[in-house]
Order: structure tokens, then C-alpha cells, then sequence
């Protein structure tokens, strides 16, 4: 009798771990990583979040964040992020980067798009900008609860098979 209950609690904690994974959908990437390298300079790296909220923007033209840490040219300004028919790329206080568009949706709403970027930069000079998605990890309460699963699973199988034996 136990064995049944402890199988059907199992078999609960399991379909209740599959629906919330399947209700989940694909798991959102809440941040992008951005390494920016000149030929010859210095790499400038720092995060952003994915879908951001401009400080302005023009649509169609081009869309501004707050000035981020790591800036090798320092001082406070802003990072204009450019459409692709404004000549696309980004430019900072000490960085000009020409090369394709960036984000995807309109310019009030911007989402970064995953990818190495080539181009060059306001002196001319090879350049590259690689963003990558910062994945966010599964919470311990959800691999303990499939954990707890297993277990359960296992136990109402071990009880099953000496139940027979007897």
C-alpha cells in the first residue's frame, strides 16, 4: 500500500515538474554580454540588459542607453546604438564602431541580437563586437524537486521488488 502511495506521489512531483517546464517556454536571456576589440587597442567589456530601456531614440535612426563602466574613454555620456540605414553599429565618449545593425524592433523597444560584428572603427581601424547571451541557471528548488521524484520512483520500484520476493 505504501509502495502505491509513494509512486503516486512520485509520479505527482513529476507531471507537476513537467508542466512547469512546459508552461516556461524557452528560457529568456535577461542580459547580453558585449566584448568590443579594436586591432591594435583595448577589448572593453560589459552587459546590457537584452531589451533595454533607452534613455531616447529616434525611430528608424538610432536609440541611446546610459554610459557603462569599462568605457576606455571614460568621462559620463551616453551609447548610441544606430539602424542599419543610419549606417548601424554603436558610438561611445572614446569608440565609433560602423558595422551592421545590432538589435532587432523598433528603436523604442530594442532587443540585442546575439552575434560577432566586424567593421571598423572611427580612425578606420579593424574592429569587432561580440554579444552573447548571458543564460539564466535553473533554481535549486526545481532540480531538488526532480530530485525528490527519482528518489520517490525508486523507492516505490525497491519496495515493489521485495514485495514480490516474498
Amino acid at each position: 500500500m505504501t509502495s502505491k502511495l509513494l509512486g503516486l506521489i512520485a509520479v505527482g512531483l513529476l507531471a507537476g515538474l513537467a508542466a512547469t517546464i512546459a508552461d516556461a517556454g524557452p528560457i529568456a536571456t535577461s542580459a547580453d554580454q558585449f566584448v568590443y576589440s579594436v586591432a591594435g587597442g583595448p577589448t572593453w567589456t560589459w552587459s546590457e540588459a537584452s531589451s533595454p530601456t533607452p534613455t531616447s531614440f529616434s525611430s528608424g535612426v538610432y536609440f541611446s542607453l546610459p554610459s557603462v563602466a569599462g568605457d576606455p574613454g571614460g568621462g559620463v555620456g551616453v551609447l548610441d546604438f544606430y539602424a542599419q540605414a543610419s549606417g548601424g553599429g554603436f558610438d561611445s565618449n572614446a569608440n565609433t564602431f560602423y558595422a551592421d545593425q545590432v538589435y532587432m524592433n523598433d528603436e523604442s523597444a530594442p532587443m540585442f541580437v546575439a552575434g560577432t560584428y566586424t567593421g571598423v572603427d572611427g580612425d578606420g581601424a579593424a574592429a569587432t563586437l561580440v554579444i552573447s547571451g548571458i543564460s539564466s541557471v535553473p533554481e535549486p528548488a526545481t532540480l531538488t524537486l526532480l530530485g525528490f521524484g527519482i528518489a520517490g520512483l525508486g523507492l516505490a520500484r525497491k519496495r515493489k521488488g521485495s514485495t514480490r520476493a516474498a
